[in-house]
């Protein structure tokens, strides 16, 4: 094949007639997304589908196809294409879900008593005793998780509760001479402490506060 200057021209080509092609444009709002996005052109008879995602937290309130509802559909095809096209999505905040926290006494617990989670979305929680305290133990939805020091509610959808529970620690102290074991705090109670003395006529105590 050659150009107009008479040259031979061996690349391939692809001859595209302008009314050949329609153009669908996807108009999203806030928090989602549509996919494609912007323009897409499709060929004259051909198909295109669409994607609507909403992000976390939210759902698809309505889907209008060259503004007419289609309703919450998470896809839409156009098939055999013959004129312009539009697709736009709306999307609304999921409802509040209640998380009720409780704490027994000696706590430093989470930031709120009640907390408001967005359906769909995670809520974390922290517990940290008060100095000399430890926690024992920790409760999810009854479900007892022993001593731990957060929680995270994953993708919440209905309510929920986690409460937590401290001890005390146990200090465990040696005389002038000689050893505790074990020494310093414990995170145990009840506990027992062993004295180990530095010889064999040395006595020695260990004391719990």
């Amino acid at each position: 094949m050659t150009d107009s200057h008479g040259n031979e021209n061996s690349k391939p080509f692809q001859l595209i007639i302008y009314d050949s092609v329609l153009p669908i444009t996807a108009i999203q709002g806030t928090f989602g997304s549509i996919s494609p996005s912007g323009i897409t052109w499709v060929i004259r008879g051909g198909s295109q589908t669409f994607t609507i995602k909403p992000n976390a937290g939210y759902h698809i309130a309505d889907v209008l196809i060259d503004g007419n509802s289609a309703g919450a559909v998470t896809t839409y095809t156009f098939s055999n294409v013959t004129t312009p096209h539009t697709i736009s999505a709306t999307f609304a905040q999921n409802p509040s879900v209640v998380i009720t926290a409780n704490a027994g006494d000696r706590r430093k617990h989470y930031t709120f008593w009640q907390r408001l989670g967005v359906m769909g979305t995670n809520q974390s929680f922290s517990i940290t005793p008060m100095a000399g305290y430890w926690i024992t133990n920790v409760v999810v939805d009854t479900v007892s998780l022993g001593p731990k020091s957060g929680y995270t509610f994953s993708n919440v959808q209905t309510a929920h509760t986690i409460s937590a529970s401290f001890g005390p620690t146990i200090k465990a102290t040696a005389g002038q001479v000689g050893a505790s074991h074990p020494a310093g705090y414990l995170i145990s109670r009840p506990v027992s402490a062993r004295a180990t003395p530095s010889s064999p006529m040395q006595a020695i105590t260990s004391r719990m506060y």
